[in-house]
């Protein structure tokens, strides 16, 4: 029996470290695309007309940073809504007014859903 739980322990061991380094991957990932805070303007002008008398500019997005961390925030509010509703509807609407229901509808999602526009 010592040579199965060292076994299953050792499985469960390196499970963990790998979820770790994936976690750890994923977060250097994110680090990475928000690194530009979008703060400072050090957009070129793109001049649509120039003349002596008038010149007409135009700073267009930076569409390679911006609109690529708005994808990434929305699929995430959409994973993370998705997983709410998932648990409201099998925890508390099929559960049909149960204790449990209650716990986890007061207990856990009612919190989260008021804590979750701060950073926590």
């Amino acid at each position: 029996h010592g040579d199965r739980r060292t076994c299953l322990f050792s499985a469960s061991t390196t499970s963990v470290t790998q979820a770790y380094s994936s976690i750890a991957v994923t977060m250097s990932a994110l680090v990475a695309l928000f690194e530009n805070k979008h703060i400072v303007d050090d957009r070129d002008p793109f001049v649509l007309y120039d003349s002596e008398e008038l010149s007409v500019e135009v700073l267009l997005p930076d569409v390679a940073g911006y609109y690529i961390q708005i994808v990434v925030l929305l699929l995430g509010q959409i994973f993370l809504s998705l997983v709410l509703c998932t648990i409201t509807y099998y925890g508390i609407v099929k559960a049909d007014s149960t204790t449990s229901g209650s716990l986890l509808g007061f207990g856990l999602l009612l919190p989260f859903a008021l804590v979750s526009p701060f950073p926590l």
